[in-house]
């Protein structure tokens, strides 16, 4: 592999995707004010998300500055195809939307989020990138037991 991600650039991507999944679910919850409780608990699911990503970078990458790759068009192409990157909520909700529908369309999410976290092992062969790759994609599973257990409930 010519170029490859560097653990700093995948912690940058997944604190990305985190930041684009909690700002649709909290536009989201002014979208849809008679669920906004229940968007209000996924915007928290992410902030959880994001303090293990914070606590990850502190662990992995602290100290670093900058990219350690010269060049960042790999970085560039990867990080512009982010989970959720500007996209409406109203496309994937309707008013009236059920309570166990938005937690499903939220598993579904969280699926997609760890299908494309676990797809930037393909672009590193560097370890700390990968073990950074296996526990952002741990906590994001997390959730979706949580989630699941919502279902249940």
């Amino acid at each position: 592999m010519d170029e490859e991600l560097t653990a700093l650039e995948v912690i940058e991507i997944a604190e990305q995707v985190q930041q684009n999944a909690r700002e649709f679910y909290d536009k989201a919850t002014s979208l849809f004010a008679y669920h906004s409780n229940l968007f209000l608990d996924l915007v928290s699911l992410e902030d959880e998300f994001g303090d293990i990503l914070a606590e990850i970078r502190q662990r992995y990458v602290a100290g670093k500055k900058g990219f350690t790759s010269a060049d960042d068009s790999l970085y560039k192409s990867v990080s512009g195809l982010h989970v959720l990157q500007g996209a409406d909520p109203s496309r994937l909700f309707r008013e009236g939307v059920r309570k166990a529908e938005i937690i499903r369309i939220a598993v579904s999410i969280a699926h997609d989020i760890v299908n494309y976290l676990d797809g930037l092992k393909n672009f590193t062969a560097d370890e700390k990138a990968k073990t950074i790759i296996r526990l952002a994609v741990k906590e994001k599973m997390r959730q979706i037991s949580v989630l699941k257990r919502w279902l249940n409930r």
